[in-house]
């Protein structure tokens, strides 16, 4: 049988001097696309860095052992070059094999590289799973490609650009089994050393849902999740955690889902349910801060759960507005307080830099989280993703290809957003922010008491000399 690649485009690399305190995330969607289509009877390959692994020396590899049906190619935009980078590479050595590509950025652009790069045969939209599952079918004989939906493909006879219908959604999450993790080395995955703060335990990252109903004007995840929020059962959830802890010795998990906690009645049954289990793990999470109260952080904190991680955005009320946000200032002080109170961890997570915004209202906020005392924070300048409101493709979009590796959200884009600041301004004031609020004596006192054992120092310190070391470089 003809086998199937699939491969994550590298980004690591991208983090420069502080790459080597980067953790890798195992792709869980690829994971899924991978396991889906290996229950359908197709041999799947899957390549991802992971510290250890060479992504493109792997591709040679397998590319010349292997008898191939397709190669996908998932990238986020600042991987985008590494992404082509690789396609070029596979119809080097084998032209006719057929490349598809996926993932926010593709999604987003989909007919602009698809015109642009001959590289590539299949922009893949939406959900990936199905898709790349009738693709197969599609290049197996068994089906059209014309009947594929999700997808924009370029027609090898013609050269004709076609684009498909969009791919409902697909409702029953259950119907996609775990994600491959068997098909990498999976001990080389970790959480980040921020999250997981539970010491030297082995972690992992889960889905319990997909999809997001609000709508931020940074964020372009609707593209492959969709907005209506869509969930795995307790009964998949619970064996996924058992298999993870029994198969890797997992101990601590963080909930990958956007908004796990929107769903109040699902939260609380899900959380009785890891109770009731004894599952002796502990647990991470985004959260927002709108929908936080002492209930969920009384049962989130008896379920296992030791830190919530809050994307605060801003600290200008207007600005909030304008972002879309949809939360205050308020129930952000609130919602910090809580944790205090229950004893749970809160990373708190801003955003400067808005087209909308001055200078002073990226003070306004820089001082908001001084003020609002979360166990940590991070000040992120804001990246015009493509596929979100902000983005421009007259002022945005790059002159060369590997322009994009510049859309990573740890430094300001290569262009100004803010009406008379630049760029390398910007980052300076976030820099400077960084390296005051982590040198702190109080705050180096409120870290030391915050450690509940000895194995979590390390691990803190890691995390607090990744943000000091990006400080000083100004990445």
């Amino acid at each position: 049988m003809k086998k199937i690649i699939l491969i994550s485009a590298p980004y690591q690399h991208l983090y420069g001097s502080v790459s080597s305190l980067v953790s890798f995330y195992f792709p869980l969607g690829l994971g899924y696309i991978a396991s889906f289509l290996e229950k359908n009877g197709y041999s799947v390959s899957l390549i991802a860095e992971d510290g250890q692994t060479n992504v493109f020396d792997e591709v040679a590899r397998q590319i010349c052992d292997d008898d191939l049906l397709y190669v996908g190619i998932s990238s986020m935009t600042a991987s985008f070059p590494a992404a082509l980078k690789l396609a070029r590479m596979i119809k080097n050595k084998i032209p006719d094999v057929p490349i598809a590509i996926g993932g926010p950025h593709a999604a987003a652009l989909k007919r602009i590289i698809l015109d642009n790069y001959s590289e590539f045969d299949f922009v893949c939209f939406g959900e990936g799973e199905l898709t790349a599952l009738e693709i197969a079918e599609s290049l197996s004989g068994r089906s059209s490609i014309s009947d594929v939906t999700g997808i924009i493909w370029r027609n090898s006879e013609s050269g004709a650009i076609i684009e498909n219908p969009p791919r409902a959604f697909h409702q029953s999450l259950d119907d996609f089994p775990y994600p491959a993790r068997h098909l990498v080395n999976f001990q080389n995955y970790s959480l980040h050393s921020s999250i997981n703060t539970s010491g030297k335990v082995k972690s992992a990252t889960i889905l319990t849902s997909r999809g997001c109903p609000y709508q931020c004007l940074f964020c372009a995840t609707h593209l492959t999740a969709g907005r209506k929020h869509r969930f795995h059962s307790e009964e998949y959830i619970l064996g996924e955690l058992r298999f993870l802890k029994e198969r890797y010795g997992i101990k601590h998990v963080f909930f990958e889902d956007e908004v796990i906690t929107v769903n109040r009645a699902r939260l609380n049954s899900l959380c009785r349910a890891i109770i009731d289990n004894n599952l002796d793990m502990v647990f991470s999470c985004f959260s927002r801060v709108d929908i936080f109260d002492e209930p969920m952080a009384e049962l989130l904190k008896s379920a296992g759960f030791r830190m919530v991680i809050f994307g605060v955005e801003s600290g200008a009320p207007e600005i909030l507005k304008q972002m879309n946000k949809g939360a205050s200032l308020d129930q952000a002080r609130k919602a910090i307080d809580i944790c205090k109170k229950y004893d749970l961890k809160s990373y708190a997570i801003f955003i400067v830099g808005l087209p909308f915004e001055t200078l002073a209202d990226v003070r306004q906020t820089i001082k908001f989280a001084f003020d609002l005392d979360a166990s940590m924070i991070t000040i992120n300048p804001f990246v015009p993703f493509p596929g979100t409101p902000l983005f421009s493709m007259e002022d945005h979009y790059p002159k060369t290809v590997d322009g994009w590796a510049k859309f990573l959200m740890t430094s300001a884009p290569p262009f100004d957003m803010v009406p008379g600041v630049s760029g390398s301004k910007l980052q300076q004031v976030i820099n400077q922010a960084h390296l005051k609020y982590y040198i702190r004596p109080n705050q180096i006192f409120r870290f030391l008491k915050r450690l509940k054992s000895f194995d979590e120092f390390p691990v803190l310190v890691k995390a607090f000399w990744m943000i000091l070391k990006r400080s000083i470089n100004k990445i």
